[in-house]
């Protein structure tokens, strides 16, 4: 289904770079190492430039083998399938805009990111089932921000190959000193696949 509030809040966007990639164990233990421009997003015209880079490291534990990254269970996985991840990234940006209640609207150069996810995965039988914690961390002008966001979200194919159900509830909790609001997202779907993801249709209900 379309992605969660609390994804697209915490994207890191899709930037040039390189990227070192590896599995061990049959397949059970990967990891990514990766350095990016950090221009943000390249494909959407966000584009911001700086001589900052943006580092990434990701590691993954299959315990059932390679889970790969379609979050449908496709397949119908005869044994399950599994995956817990973690990932940490560093990143310094300019001209960012922030909603402060003490300070109102300020734009602040130099400002310093962290972003800690954790994810798993598992997928059984037509069943899939998914989830992911976002923590990120910004310091600028010597203020500290925290942001937490969350999602789960699950599918089930009513018709192995052809018909998903699929149900989410995503979370982004700002911090207290931002003048944002906390954001709730409950999402209900059907997906028609007719050639895998190749060729597919999507309905999504969302409400926010």
């Amino acid at each position: 289904i379309d992605s969660s509030v609390a994804s697209d809040e915490f994207f890191l966007g899709r930037q040039l770079g390189l990227m070192a990639h590896d599995e061990y164990f049959n397949k059970k233990l990967e990891y990514n190492v990766g350095i990016y421009t950090g221009n943000y997003n390249l494909f959407n015209g966000d584009y911001r430039d700086n001589n900052e880079l943006l580092g990434i490291f990701r590691v993954s534990y299959n315990p059932f083998g390679s889970f790969g990254y379609s979050e449908s269970d496709l397949e119908f996985s005869k044994s399950p399938l599994m995956h817990l991840s973690c990932s940490v990234s560093f990143d310094k940006k300019d001209d960012v805009s922030f909603n402060l209640k003490k300070l109102g609207n300020i734009t602040s150069d130099n400002v310093e990111s962290a972003l800690l996810v954790q994810e798993s995965g598992l997928k059984y039988k037509g069943f899939s089932v998914f989830e992911e914690f976002y923590w990120r961390r910004k310091e600028f002008q010597k203020e500290r921000i925290t942001d937490l966001g969350w999602f789960v979200q699950g599918g089930y194919f009513i018709k192995p190959q052809k018909i998903e159900a699929t149900l989410r509830y995503s979370q982004i909790n700002f911090d207290d000193d931002r003048n944002d609001e906390t954001v709730n997202e409950q999402t209900l779907g059907v997906n028609y696949f007719f050639s895998g993801h190749r060729s597919k249709i999507q309905f999504n209900a969302v409400r926010l």
